[in-house]
């Protein structure tokens, strides 16, 4: 059995809309838990829509709880549904049918039955990076990071010797301001849930890889993307980013950070950095993340992205006809 998420008033869909309706009786977290011909908003189409399917185990009057292996949006995205929590979960009953592999022609490596998946990741993706940049926390933090300290140095030296006993040094000043960026950046990218994007989406495939193309990506590149955009836009460097900030290095190894990002999360930030230096202030749309993930140099990934099983057993075939079929990752 899979194990799936409540759904909540409030909750997003993959393309982009907002679940409008919740049962009021019934709260999980304070939120309305919401159920089956609920009420929901579509990202690309105007109108309403509802939620389509349930829980098959759990109804409530009459009707079953929504939940993230079970429902969808009604609109044509035919949309999944995204849970903002996963402190209460639940055992999905339905069965998934077994999909035959399927054996690819050796003349196209795209001919191999199984779907591209990053055109629907990278649309999620989009909206919640064009939301978050307007994030009162990153709104805060940029402010922090744009304090210049050199008009007001002017200023403070031109004090007598006595004024300056009263007035705060600029530089001072500055330092705090960085200081509290550096701690409100750290606090929200560790311990805010809702922008654990590798939770969310590996919960939402039901896997860590994603295929497009010849390739694989492992689910830890939305979250460095969503990092190198927001950082810039936050009023952070480059160099910063990449190599002088990390909740979980200690202080004393943030210096020395390049040393501990892998290959594959420096190539995500950095894609996230150049998305925001090309589409600034919340205008980044899906084909552009699509496109900037599959132009990334090969050499570049590391362990962050591999071939499609498909891709090795065309290679193989030619190579070596009647040879084993190697399996989908």
């Amino acid at each position: 059995m899979r194990l799936g998420y409540f759904i909540r008033l409030g909750d997003k869909t993959s393309c982009g809309g907002t679940v409008l309706g919740g049962e009021r009786s019934v709260t999980l977290l304070g939120v309305p838990r919401s159920r089956e011909g609920d009420r929901v908003s579509c990202g690309k189409s105007t109108g309403e829509f509802h939620i389509v399917g349930g829980v098959d185990q759990l109804k409530s009057n009459g009707r079953r709880v929504a939940g993230s292996l079970d429902s969808t949006s009604s609109c044509a995205c035919n949309a999944l549904l995204i849970p903002s929590s996963f402190t209460t979960q639940y055992e999905s009953l339905r069965r998934v049918k077994p999909q035959p592999a399927a054996v690819p022609r050796p003349d196209t490596l795209q001919n191999c039955g199984h779907p591209d998946q990053l055109l629907s990741i990278t649309t999620y993706m989009a909206g919640e990076i064009n939301r978050n940049v307007r994030h009162p926390t990153v709104v805060k933090i940029r402010q922090l990071n744009r304090y210049d300290a050199s008009q007001d140095t002017r200023a403070y030296k031109a004090l007598p010797w006595h004024a300056r006993w009263w007035a705060r040094d600029p530089q001072v000043v500055a330092k705090a301001c960085r200081d509290e960026a550096v701690a409100l950046w750290v606090n929200q990218m560790d311990n805010n849930s809702d922008w654990n994007y590798r939770a969310k989406i590996s919960q939402l495939q039901n896997s860590s890889w994603h295929k497009q193309g010849r390739y694989l990506y492992h689910v830890g590149l939305w979250t460095g993307i969503h990092y190198g955009y927001l950082g810039l836009a936050a009023g952070f460097r480059s160099g910063v980013l990449l190599d002088g900030i990390d909740g979980q290095t200690p202080l004393e190894q943030r210096r020395t950070l390049r040393h501990w990002h892998t290959p594959a999360e420096r190539v995500a930030i950095s894609i996230g950095m150049e998305l925001y230096k090309r589409h600034p202030e919340g205008v980044v749309t899906a084909k552009a993340i699509l496109h900037a993930v599959v132009g990334a140099e090969r050499e570049n990934w590391g362990a962050g992205r591999r071939e499609h099983g498909c891709s090795a057993y065309a290679r193989l075939s030619v190579a070596r006809p009647g040879g084993a079929v190697l399996q989908d990752a």
